[in-house]
């Protein structure tokens, strides 16, 4: 069965489907099943595992094209390693134990590469927002650059880098393509914007390391006061600043952002020094995020009315957030 076909399939047949791929993919690790479960879908699909000694794992299915065989293997590696540097780094990864790497293969019925790591117990820090735990938050970042700057990876430069304004993904925003959705003015504040941001990323200050690239609030953990980082797969050659503008951007609307901002700060320059080298930094990488999205919006498919409303809905609020960090920063 090609992607094609597969994609035409009706959802329950998908996900049986899938779940026959997660059970082949298991006996490539050394757990002994229990049971299996599906657990969510976000941009892979995940199924929750426990074992005959109730240990608990959560499988992740990885979506093609989202991320090669080399890329998922150099990542792992990565985290593997991370986690030896430092211990306590809430980092858990289950190693296959027929292999000498971590991702399990299944050719049949549609080929997919898999990951299995433990489960990590708790809430999500979107839920437990405080000050005490956004200074965790920032003190956890500091952690995993610091253990990332000890780490080398033979395979790394397969990853992605944040060299440039769309790093994510081929450049379209600004196409003739597209011009229905980009009249002249919300062009040329976008185009302004990336101009700022392509300066910024030329003038970084910081050494280039691999980030994590994605630890916003739901991509962290909170259980009996510790904080653990999830989800490392967007993780990619950058600097810590641009590490740090992924994690803000999400906060940067609350009514009390300011002093959230500050804490996580304070957290961060209890393990490092803050990196950030001017004023409006962070701002212009938080621009480079807004961008990106934009980026990967546009292209969604416009078939239907209400979804063509909610993108343009979005990319006004963009423009709008563009032209005000043009003003401020100008």
């Amino acid at each position: 069965m090609n992607l094609t076909q597969f994609a035409h399939l009706p959802r329950r047949k998908k996900l049986a489907i899938l779940r026959t791929i997660v059970e082949n993919a298991l006996l490539q690790y050394d757990i002994k099943i229990k049971s299996i479960s599906f657990y969510a879908e976000h941009s892979n699909i995940l199924y929750k595992v426990v074992d005959q000694q109730n240990d608990q794992y959560i499988i992740k299915v990885v979506r093609p094209g989202d991320m090669s065989y080399e890329e998922l293997v150099a990542y792992l590696t990565w985290l593997d390693m991370m986690h030896q540097q430092n211990p306590r780094l809430p980092i858990l990864l289950t190693k296959l134990t027929k292999n000498s790497h971590f991702v399990a293969t299944v050719e049949s019925p549609v080929v997919r590469h898999c990951c299995v790591f433990k489960w990590i117990p708790g809430v999500s820090l979107r839920s437990r927002v405080s000050r005490p735990n956004v200074f965790k938050w920032g003190k956890l970042l500091a952690s995993i650059h610091n253990a990332s700057e000890k780490c080398h990876v033979t395979a790394a430069n397969k990853l992605r880098k944040w060299n440039k304004v769309f790093y994510w993904d081929k450049q379209v925003l600004f196409s003739d393509q597209y011009r229905s959705l980009m009249p002249t003015k919300r062009l040329s504040i976008y185009q302004k914007t990336a101009e700022k941001v392509e300066k910024a990323i030329q003038k970084l200050a910081s050494p280039s390391i691999i980030i994590h690239g994605d630890l916003h609030l739901d991509n962290v953990k909170v259980h009996k006061g510790q904080l653990y980082a999830l989800d490392f797969e967007d993780c990619m050659w950058g600097s810590p600043i641009q590490d740090i503008s992924i994690a803000l951007l999400y906060i940067r609307f609350r009514p009390n952002h300011t002093i959230l901002f500050q804490k996580f700060k304070d957290g961060y320059d209890s393990v490092r020094n803050w990196p950030q080298s001017y004023p409006g930094e962070i701002e212009t990488f938080f621009m480079g995020r807004l961008l990106m999205f934009a980026n990967i919006l546009i292209k969604v498919d416009h078939m239907e009315e209400d979804l063509d409303e909610n993108i343009e809905a979005r990319l006004q609020r963009y423009q709008e957030e563009f032209d005000n960090f043009l003003q401020t920063y100008h």
